[in-house]
């Protein structure tokens, strides 16, 4: 499996580049979809000869399920059968699902105003419902899509009223998601009160709930742990049973063959019994005339009828034994193919029974699979509004980029970005912070420590008004450490992390890494290393506060030097024909080449 990849490239005045790299991630499936579609068309048509409507409906949209991972078109058109029969005995709410379904597969296409359409007739439905839930979580689908749209206004005012939806029926992670995506719309019109009223009410409402809803995510993702491993073990089972299935198959196929075999056995033997009958016959029957004849010529018309009776009697005889010794026989083999015959029958009950005891058990893990794959995507839209998105940056460096590819659907590592202005001396003087963060785990595990390492960043540069990279990273460290109590608790959870400040006036850019180094070419293309402190964010388990010190190190910005800030995801890259890893070696090579390269 790939190693997730994470890359922050930082070029300061006058080139200045950010990027990330994560990788992708192969899934195994170990029935094929087109087994699935087939077992699933047949319980269609049996479901519709059944009439059984609900059935039917419920059908359609698993085969709509498995359509949506390559056939997108043919998915939509099986949503709407599956929408149009629930409509007709009144299921509203399974059309409202159906209805996300398919906004949810026009936004994967980019086809937005097809995906609104459908968003907003499922908040039509919500409301028909009085569901507050429901309605507030629909009016956050459309809002996406506007801002998505850049309709920055009309996402706000639906966001608005999600809000009010979401507080009316105390769904705190509505709420939260509600400040977080208000955050990302009124940053992106630049209205940069209302985007500080919502973050206070974020954080706000994250610091009361946060150790509790850290606790519930480790309880989550423990119950989600063992459905994985209980899923484990039932596709195990299923294998074992489709191998068990397809050894009674083979024994039933291997009976039928031996009872034809059997029968054609019989016919020839019947066959060549009659024909050594027919043989023997002749055979006494000429023996009979030849000694009819010599009798004829020594003995009297008397002594010949004597010989033709005598050789009747005992041609009758032999016969007798013959049909006697055969009826026998049959008789014999005719029990044989009873008793096989009833074997094979009680053998095809059984398998008719396992095979519907497996489809019933692959419905429940498939309905369990889409549960948590729901659950985790509305996590990762959280996780992707809680970052500052990369045109913003640009705003502040107009020579940078950001390069972010998450290797699961919610990431471990992540980028951080704020810009601060502080007076000085009567003077304005403008701070931009930029952050690579590499955390512990990965998926799941490693976004909710970046949770926690984003929020205590914004805490400590914007409330505790620490700038230096070296004193953030000390403090950061402490709120890493009472954050997941590794004083009491066994958790050595960390990150390591690349921390720079951009002292835009002055033209100055400190540095303080943890374990994450700084690497940049001067203009005369040679290539330096900045090495990180060897210690990480977090990850002790002690009694006691341990205190980091950190290293600062500070630069004059020489016009033409490229800044770069990383984590190790490139480098440990495994790939090419021998499937190594790419190494730290290679990757510094690479940055040297491509800083010669215009953005």
């Amino acid at each position: 499996m790939l190693k997730k990849h994470f890359i922050i490239n930082i070029l300061t005045i006058p080139q200045i580049f950010i990027f990330l790299w994560l990788g992708n991630v192969v899934y195994a499936q170990k029935e094929t979809d087109a087994q699935r579609l087939v077992e699933l068309n047949e319980s269609l048509q049996k479901y519709d000869v059944a009439k059984e409507p609900i059935k039917v409906a419920q059908t359609l949209s698993k085969i709509a399920l498995i359509y949506s991972k390559s056939q997108s078109n043919k998915a939509i058109e099986t949503y709407l059968q599956a929408a149009s029969i629930y409509n007709q005995e009144k299921y509203y709410n399974d059309v409202r699902k159906i209805y996300g379904n398919i906004g949810l597969i026009y936004t994967d296409k980019e086809e937005y105003e097809k995906a609104l359409t459908y968003f907003e007739k499922a908040l039509k439905i919500a409301r028909l419902q009085n569901n507050q839930e429901y309605a507030s979580g629909c009016l956050t689908d459309v809002a996406y899509l506007l801002t998505v749209e850049k309709q920055y206004n009309s996402s706000i005012k639906k966001l608005l009223e999600a809000l009010t939806l979401a507080q009316a029926a105390n769904n705190q992670k509505l709420i939260l998601k509600c400040y977080a995506m208000l955050m990302e719309n009124y940053n992106a019109l630049g209205q940069h009160a209302k985007y500080k009223e919502y973050q206070d009410k974020y954080n706000n409402l994250t610091s009361h709930a946060d150790k509790l809803a850290v606790q519930q995510e480790v309880n989550n993702l423990k119950i989600k742990n063992k459905a994985e491993e209980e899923r484990s073990e039932q596709e195990r089972m299923l294998h074992e049973k489709d191998l068990e299935l397809a050894a009674l198959e083979k024994e039933r196929q291997n009976q039928i063959l031996k009872s034809k075999d059997m029968e054609l056995q019989l016919q020839n033997l019947k066959q060549e019994q009659l024909e050594n009958e027919k043989n023997q016959v002749e055979r006494e029957r000429k023996e009979a005339e030849a000694a009819n004849k010599l009798l004829e010529s020594e003995n009297k018309r008397g002594q010949e009828r004597l010989v033709y009776l005598s050789g009747f009697l005992i041609l009758f005889i032999i016969l007798a034994i013959i049909v006697s010794r055969n009826a026998i026989k049959n008789k014999r083999l005719n029990n044989q193919l009873k008793v096989q015959n009833k074997k094979i029958e009680e053998q095809n009950i059984e398998i008719a029974s396992n095979a519907e005891a497996l489809k019933v058990a692959l419905d429940e893990v498939s309905a369990q699979k889409k549960d948590i794959q729901d659950s985790i995507t509305y996590a990762r839209r959280i996780q992707f509004a809680m970052m500052v998105t990369p045109e913003v940056v640009k705003q502040h460096l107009p020579n940078s980029f950001i390069f972010f590819r998450p290797k699961d659907v919610v990431s471990g590592d992540f980028y951080w970005f704020n810009h601060v202005q502080i007076e000085k001396d009567g003077e304005q003087i403008d701070k931009i912070f930029i952050a690579a963060v590499d955390c512990t785990g990965h998926g799941v595990p490693g976004a909710m420590l970046s949770m926690i390492g984003h929020n205590s960043l914004e805490n400590i540069v914007l409330n505790q008004h620490i700038y230096h990279p070296n004193e953030i990273l000390s403090a950061l460290h402490l709120a890493v450490h009472y954050a997941l109590r590794q004083d009491t608790s066994e958790s050595r959870d960390g990150m390591d992390m690349s921390l720079c400040m951009i002292d835009l006036k002055n033209n100055i850019l400190e540095y303080a890494g943890a374990k994450n180094a700084l690497v940049y070419v001067t203009p005369d293309g040679n290539q330096e290393k900045v090495k990180a402190d060897s210690q990480c964010i977090g990850g002790l388990i002690t009694s006691e506060v341990p205190d980091k010190v950190f290293k600062n190190n500070v630069f004059d910005i020489v016009h033409g030097t490229t800044f770069y800030i990383f984590s190790d995801g490139f480098s440990d890259q495994f790939g090419h024909e021998k499937n190594r890893k790419y190494m730290l070696g290679k990757f510094r090579q690479l940055l040297q080449e491509v800083s010669k390269n215009p953005i």
